[in-house]
């Protein structure tokens, strides 16, 4: 095709060299379907010829036109380019298109469209695109195939009332029209409830496409509108990309077989429903290297298991793989099914899956490395401590050197968990040690849930506790200051914040020491996509309101009485067995402790990796990487690299898929555990409300109130003082709520989860393991909580 710049018709055979958009606009005129009057400026400059472009105004001879971008690179099968040049609407004189042709050509040499042709220099060429606008009643896309769900077994329309910008822009939600392949409608979801296209318009939608697609033998995506008479325009059209798109089960583990056995407990609790797929990316392969790093430690690793993963996603929830936890069960002494599943599940299984046994001799060395490695738990504390102190960026402004230096020091983050995991192994180790001593030393004694919570509450020091504790503190201070206790009242909670964080006071002391102290933690707090409290403090300001009106009711919580450990202790023999009970104690005791120290010091250390993402993603919307910084989060490591380093645009629309499908995979719902292949959906337990329901004891304490359902940080909001918190888990960071709460319920959870831990500190009831509880019960619901014996009575419905 000749270089210098000319005019074409749109039906000039020449125009399938003139840029994607041209190209495609003229195959739809040979394909007989009807596009608004075109003609194509080829081979542009930013000093175009102005007669050339009168001429194109004068050729469509119409109130308005547009001038579109039609590079090379534009709208074709293997890359679409889509987003990338300049479109100018609305252009209304001869002059007006003179500068929407100079902005189009400039686009071309723009940061964002020269990353994505991974060059600096020009690599493609520019066309404009002049067409005739269109005043629309409705518009929208056509996908002949859904892009979603590529089978071949329907066909999509969006569509929405007006120009179609309000589509692209995001100002109207589309509504979503499913058709067979027969053209019949099977399916409308429609949130703005605008009216659609007629039966009459919606035919010659699918007739249309149907045979452009066909023409082009292979699916098409295509922007149409129709005018107020009822006339429809086809005004683009792009081949959908072959690659394979994103679903919900992207990720999922291939089962290996029928006895493989999975698990959403203890994992479910650190990182609780659906991850973005850069968590799943980032945490699952930290937790995957902190068991592997303990299990190789002491010899618990099964030849047969080497390559079997311990940590497994299924529509992004992330699991166990009971499988590979077993292994431990015959490879070192002492080590019995029963204490690997209660330190995991909270609870023994009646049908355990077979492990081979080693050899007598083996069991008994890889003990004595067990025993070894548990002694060493102060050791991985300190650690980790000086690991945390060590963790540094260098804050580069190229998002390129920035993300290099990110991904090469993730390996730091895994080592946090790994000497999370060791000085955690050792607690779960100090726990049953416990249970064997006591059973040794008084055959009598009934050591079960109960008894275990019972000694393990009101330990001194424990920094989840730490929090509330502070809180409370902060609270007080509140009270006694007049003036800021009247902001509190009157003023919003980012007046509060902005007031009590700038405060001079012991109250403003004290709340800044709380944010250095616990400002990483947050619910779901281990989800890179989460804000930590001291990214969003107003949460917590909004507890300290609830707090405040507690303390102007007059009802604060009474302290819990200190453990009585020498009346616990009279019930054993003076000499050995006292002797050893009282160390035992003291052991598991202090292992809770470190356990929690240790956890927050890991999820202090990731924190430092999310804020230097998040500084990254701000750099890439910058330089036109990325159109959003929240689209961070739905790429892996590699995506994210060849995003920054060449300008994947393509991985840009992955993204925005996956951010969609991940309400979807937030729905899913998985048993506590399962053998084989996913369920296809989880039974739920059907409780007899006239009966007890049992469940395991984990904070003792009797209470009645009624239900408050939290499922999420909105949910946990509406909680009022007294009533009895029901959540799918004791996630670290409904820790503030705690002190409102009267007692607490979970479906999963066991004695060691972080939230008893703190429950156990406060003297607040909590029962675990009540399956589907927060399906069965309701807000308002009152009933009767017995943290003793693990027991939920329904005293009465809403």
């Amino acid at each position: 095709m000749n270089d210098s710049p000319r005019l074409l018709l749109i039906n000039d055979k020449e125009c399938l060299n003139a840029g994607g958009k041209a190209a495609n606009l003229y195959k739809l005129t040979q394909a007989s379907l009807t596009i608004p009057p075109a003609c194509v400026l080829t081979g542009t400059s930013e000093k175009m010829d102005r007669a050339l472009i009168r001429k194109a105004w004068e050729t469509l001879d119409c109130p308005s036109v547009a001038a579109r971008s039609s590079a090379g690179d534009e709208d074709g099968e293997n890359s679409s380019a889509a987003g990338q040049y300049e479109s100018v609407l609305g252009i209304d004189s001869p002059e007006k298109l003179a500068e929407g042709v100079e902005s189009c050509t400039a686009s071309l040499y723009s940061t964002r469209a020269s990353a994505y042709r991974n060059s600096e220099t020009p690599g493609a060429v520019m066309n404009v695109v002049v067409q005739k606008m269109i005043n629309p009643v409705f518009a929208g896309v056509v996908f002949t195939d859904d892009p979603l769900d590529p089978s071949g077994d329907r066909m999509i329309v969006e569509t929405v009332e007006g120009a179609g910008e309000n589509l692209v822009s995001g100002r109207k939600a589309a509504a979503r029209i499913s058709l067979n392949r027969k053209g019949t409608v099977e399916e409308i979801e429609n949130p703005e409830n605008q009216a659609l296209p007629g039966e009459r318009e919606m035919a010659a939608l699918f007739t249309e496409a149907s045979r452009f697609a066909a023409a082009e033998g292979c699916p098409q995506d295509l922007e149409w509108c129709i005018d107020g008479e009822g006339r429809l325009y086809w005004l683009q059209a792009r081949p959908i990309t072959t690659e394979k798109l994103p679903a919900a089960d992207e990720f999922d583990y291939t089962v290996r077989s029928e006895d493989e056995i999975f698990t959403r407990c203890n994992i479910g609790e650190m990182i609780p429903g659906a991850v973005t797929p850069l968590t799943r990316d980032c945490f699952a392969p930290a937790i995957e290297h902190a068991m592997r790093v303990l299990y190789s430690s002491c010899g618990g690793i099964h030849k047969g298991n080497r390559d079997r993963p311990f940590v497994v996603s299924f529509s992004n929830h992330l699991l166990f793989n009971f499988t590979s936890i077993y292994g431990m069960a015959g490879r070192i002494a002492g080590a019995g099914k029963e204490n690997i599943e209660m330190n995991i599940l909270g609870k023994t299984i009646d049908d355990p899956l077979p492990h081979p046994e080693a050899p007598g001799v083996i069991k008994i060395i890889n003990a004595l490395r067990y025993f070894s490695t548990m002694g060493r738990h102060k050791g991985y504390l300190k650690k980790l401590i000086k690991l945390k102190d060590s963790i540094h960026f260098s804050g580069s402004d190229d998002p390129v050197s920035a993300l290099k230096e990110w991904t090469a020091k993730l390996p730091l983050m895994d080592r946090g968990y790994a000497l999370h995991m060791l000085v955690s192994g050792h607690s779960g180790f100090a726990n049953s040690l416990l249970t064997n001593i006591l059973e040794r030393s008084n055959p009598e004694l009934e050591v079960n849930d109960s008894l275990l919570s019972h000694l393990l509450s009101r330990v001194d020091g424990v920094e989840s506790a730490k929090a509330v504790a502070q809180l409370e503190r902060i609270s007080e201070e509140i009270f006694k200051n007049p003036d800021l206790l009247k902001t509190f009242q009157s003023a919003d909670n980012r007046a509060a914040l902005e007031e009590l964080s700038s405060s001079p006071g012991t109250e403003g002391e004290l709340y800044r020491a709380f944010m250095e102290r616990h400002g990483h933690r947050c619910i779901r707090e281990a989800e890179f996509r989460s804000l930590a409290w001291e990214e969003d403090q107003e949460p917590i300001i909004g507890n300290l309101k609830e707090m405040l009106k507690i303390r102007e009711k007059g009802l604060e919580k009474p302290e819990p009485p200190p453990f009585p450990l020498d009346n616990f202790l009279k019930g054993f023999p003076k000499g050995p067995a006292r002797n050893s009970v009282a160390w035992a104690l003291n052991k598991s005791r202090r292992a809770v402790r470190e356990r929690e120290l240790s956890k927050s010091l890991s999820i202090r250390i990731q924190f430092f990796f999310k804020k230097e993402l998040r500084r990254i993603a701000a750099l890439m919307v910058s330089r036109d990487l990325l159109p959003e910084a929240d689209l961070v989060y739905f790429l892996t490591r590699s995506e994210l690299s060849a995003l920054a380093e060449g300008g994947r645009q393509d991985l840009v629309r992955k993204a925005g898929i996956r951010r969609r499908l991940l309400g979807e995979q937030a729905q899913a719902e998985f048993p506590e555990l399962w053998r084989g292949t996913v369920p296809e959906r989880t039974e739920k337990e059907d409780y007899d409300p006239a009966k007890t329901i049992q469940g395991t004891p984990v904070s003792v304490g009797r209470i009645r109130g009624r239900v408050r359902i939290v499922r999420t940080a909105a949910d946990a909001g509406l909680l009022e003082q007294g009533e009895i918190m029901v959540a799918p888990l004791t996630d670290i960071g409904w820790t503030p709520f705690y002190s409102i709460a009267g007692g607490m319920i979970t479906e999963i959870g066991s004695a060691l989860s972080h939230g008893s831990v703190i429950a156990r500190e406060y003297g607040l009831p909590l029962v675990t393991n009540i399956s589907s509880a927060c399906d069965f019960l309701e807000d308002g619901t009152e009933i009767e909580l017995d943290g003793k014996e693990g027991t939920v009575r329904i005293l009465d419905a809403v």
